[in-house]
């Protein structure tokens, strides 16, 4: 497992260009950012960081635990601006329970991506209440979406297989 490749986790919402007015929380210095940097600026890593950063963790640390975030937007994202104004309470949220370990960043359109390196299945269950708590007071009436966690915890060796496992235990979200 720890070669394989996560294609799967490629983007399209990370590489558009076409609407320089939306503001996707997506940010290629985001992994470059210190913990206190990613709470001043919440954001998100694109897609291709994410996964080149779950390829790193399965090969440098196979047999460590390891466990895998999935967080998706639920509801109407028919624009771009619609879809980053949906993703900004996940960003802010993750941006206050994330610790200097994890990384955050982009699946697909709508889904993020939590990788939660070091973490067994207790810690990283208390991490999933405590994301769902800060999006659930960050969004309580406000906004017209719902969002769904998912989590998965292995090894690192388990990489692939746990970010896969993640993101097709959450509901469509067409």
């Amino acid at each position: 497992m720890a070669g394989s490749s996560t294609s799967s986790l490629r983007v399209v919402a990370s590489r558009r260009k076409e609407k320089p007015a939306c503001a996707l929380p997506v940010s290629p210095a985001y992994e470059r950012w210190t913990v206190a940097e990613r709470r001043a600026h919440p954001a998100l890593a694109p897609a291709r960081a994410l996964s080149s950063r779950l390829a790193t963790v399965a090969a440098a640390a196979p047999s460590a635990p390891l466990s895998f975030a999935a967080v998706r937007v639920l509801g109407p994202c028919s624009t771009a601006d619609e879809l980053a104004e949906a993703l900004e309470p996940v960003a802010e949220a993750l941006a206050r329970t994330l610790t200097a370990f994890d990384f955050a960043g982009m699946v697909d359109a709508r889904t993020v991506g939590v990788i939660l390196q070091g973490r067994g299945g207790v810690s990283a269950s208390r991490f999933e209440r405590r994301l769902r708590e800060e999006l659930r007071e960050s969004t309580r009436g406000l906004r017209p979406w719902r969002y769904e966690v998912s989590l998965a915890t292995g090894v690192g060796s388990q990489a692939d297989v746990l970010a896969l496992a993640a993101c097709d235990a959450l509901p469509d979200a067409g």
